[in-house]
């Protein structure tokens, strides 16, 4: 029982660093309450850091309880171990299980598939303040030509998965139900950042006023025009030039 209790409080304070640790992210609004399947690391790995810190918290209370100090000594070192590879990057959020919200940055983005521009000015893949898709990355206010970034890591095949997708560096599928398109001998996925080729479209995370093309079709295929078709409109939005006369500039309502 004494074990256990000791496990338990251990615990408890290693969540409180964990807590203190987070931004509080108090500066960035968010487009909606957080997703719960939002989360930033595979489950497996995720599990991976619980087991050795239960297994340290353990050792811990063994050697308290048994008056064996280096089995203690083992348990601290295994709880600081799993506290180091939380703090060493973005990890998993024990608070809330999603990235930190740090940042606010836009992209300019064109997708084609067979020639076809896919229109993310589409409902289905709009977040709103009544239905968020995530609200690290998405579109909204009814433009599908720039895309707002929210956190860090967060590369663009996370966006195509809140849509039902895939996209990686040679298969895309823009959305649930839709046909998943791979690279093979006639066809290829080509991506491009601000105009010149990259090798995975999936592992990006854009920087803000990328200008971003994925474009799906013949190998070799001229997408000049495709390239010529990305707007510039990302600098509006992030407040880095001039609003051109005419312009709808909305007062962002879906994450600022």
């Amino acid at each position: 029982m004494r074990l256990l209790v000791f496990s338990v409080l251990v615990l408890a304070l290693f969540s409180g660093l964990v807590m203190a640790h987070e931004e509080d992210g108090s500066e960035v609004q968010s487009c909606a309450a957080p997703v719960l399947s939002e989360a930033t690391i595979p489950l497996w790995q995720f599990a991976g850091l619980v087991a050795l810190f239960v297994t340290g918290a353990a050792a811990i209370g063994m050697g308290v309880s048994l008056k064996r100090m280096e089995f203690a000594a083992v348990g601290v070192l295994l709880v600081l171990v799993a506290a180091g590879v939380y703090a060493s990057g973005p990890g998993f959020n024990l608070r809330t299980g999603f990235f930190e919200k740090n940042q606010h940055v836009h992209a300019d983005i064109q997708v084609y598939i067979q020639g076809k521009a896919v229109n993310f000015s589409e409902y289905r893949f709009q977040s709103t303040n009544q239905r968020a898709l995530t609200e690290y990355i998405h579109f909204h206010d009814g433009r599908g030509n720039v895309v707002h970034l929210h956190a860090s890591g967060v590369p663009l095949s996370y966006l195509f998965g809140t849509f039902g997708g895939v996209l990686n560096q040679s298969c895309i599928q823009v959305a649930a139900g839709e046909p998943l398109y791979c690279s093979n001998g006639a066809d290829s996925l080509s991506f491009f950042v601000n105009g010149q080729a990259q090798l995975d479209a999936g592992a990006y995370v854009f920087k803000d006023l990328d200008k971003l093309l994925i474009s799906y079709g013949p190998f070799n295929a001229d997408v000049s025009a495709q390239l010529a078709s990305v707007t510039s409109e990302a600098c509006i939005v992030s407040g880095k030039c001039p609003v051109p006369p005419g312009y709808d500039l909305h007062q962002e309502s879906c994450g600022s």
